[in-house]
């Protein structure tokens, strides 16, 4: 373990058990830990980069020469590029290559020559079946890649199997019901060691970040499609918001019981994003649910001192206040004026809190009497 990991895990450590508030600890991570990780980020961003270019390539050249090569050469050509990662791997394992740098790429480039590879092979071997079913056969193999790897990419990636796998079902025939959703929550599930060994891993920061929020976004759709398979497809706008919310929810609750940071963030964007599309022919309710929303998320945000929540939760009050207002019978002048005044509110809402926050923070440091 670098001195630079043994920070970051003792400030995490000192933020979970109330020492240090977030902002202080984002200050110590930044302070501490930003010039390598800036650095390492860059090394890895081209890294994966470079396997993306890799990976297209060789699929490229296939398509190019694919007439000329007979069946055995096809599977053969398929399969090639799975071995060479496997033997990457294997020999990363024996030297003891533990860095991001390596199995970022090499966990992306896996995933996608496992891909490639069983499309391939079903598709020169004619083998039947339906579309679903390769979908969810090759997102078995690629599995094991996701868990071994621990990229950020490859688990991120294999998060788009499950939506492709429903969607394909309801296009083959089947309809949104409580059983298609009981098949896809299970699928779903299947991620979740390997999200577990992601979070144990603690790649850099960059990608630990992104990797929650991506997988949070793809948590909550995919909940949220599963609360819709098991309702039936309801057909009102109502009830497909309040889904999303409780998917949002069940996310935010999991977060908070299994102590993942990023995730309520990514849940309140969600739950907010579906209250943006409320409009002016909803019931009243929806409404007045969204602005609890907001005022919870702007009270939360302003009791543990982040902005980011602060300023979702005001956008998120003043939409619902232009959905309304922009949707009755007052004339342009009017409305200008109103939406004016809420671009001033949200900017006099950040000046505000900045200094709120830097009061707090400096009657926090003054000796005790």
């Amino acid at each position: 373990m670098t001195n630079n990991e043994w920070i970051h895990k003792e400030i995490e450590k000192w933020r979970e058990e109330g020492i240090v508030d977030g902002p202080t600890a984002e200050t110590l991570l930044l302070r501490y830990t930003a010039p390598q990780g800036r650095y390492h980020l860059g090394i890895v961003l081209a890294g994966v980069f470079a396997a993306l270019l890799i990976g297209l390539g060789v699929i490229s050249l296939f398509a190019a020469n694919w007439e000329y090569l007979d069946r055995g050469m096809r599977a053969f050509a398929a399969v090639l590029p799975v071995l060479i990662c496997g033997a990457l791997a294997l020999l990363a394992v024996r030297k003891s290559w533990n860095s991001n740098i390596f199995w970022e790429p090499l966990g992306l480039l896996w995933s996608i020559s496992v891909v490639a590879g069983t499309s391939l092979v079903a598709q020169t071997y004619n083998i039947g079946g339906s579309a679903s079913g390769l979908v969810l056969f090759t997102a078995l193999l690629s599995l094991p890649v996701v868990w071994f790897t621990n990229s950020t990419g490859a688990m991120v990636g294999w998060l788009i199997f499950p939506i492709a796998w429903s969607s394909m079902k309801i296009d083959e025939g089947d309809s949104m019901s409580f059983w298609l959703g009981l098949r896809t929550l299970a699928f779903l599930a299947l991620s979740i060691p390997a999200y577990i060994s992601f979070l144990k891993h603690k790649p850099q920061r960059f990608l630990l970040t992104m990797g929650q929020i991506a997988t949070g976004f793809f948590y909550v759709g995919e909940i949220a499609f599963i609360l819709l398979s098991f309702a039936g497809d309801p057909s009102s706008s109502e009830a497909v918001v309040l889904l999303i919310w409780l998917a949002a929810l069940i996310v935010g609750v999991c977060a908070w019981v299994f102590h993942l940071p990023v995730w309520p963030m990514t849940s309140l964007l969600v739950a907010g994003g579906a209250s943006l599309f409320t409009t002016y022919g909803m019931e009243f309710y929806i409404y007045l649910m969204s602005i609890l929303l907001a005022l919870a998320t702007t009270g939360y945000g302003v009791k543990r001192l982040r902005r980011g929540y602060v300023n979702i939760g005001a956008f998120l009050l003043q939409w619902q206040i232009l959905v309304k207002f922009c949707a009755s019978d007052q004339d342009f002048t009017v409305k200008g004026l109103v939406m004016i005044s809420c671009g001033l509110a949200l900017a006099a809402i950040n000046v505000f809190f900045v200094r709120y926050r830097n009061a707090k923070r400096e009657g926090s440091h003054e000796p005790q009497a």
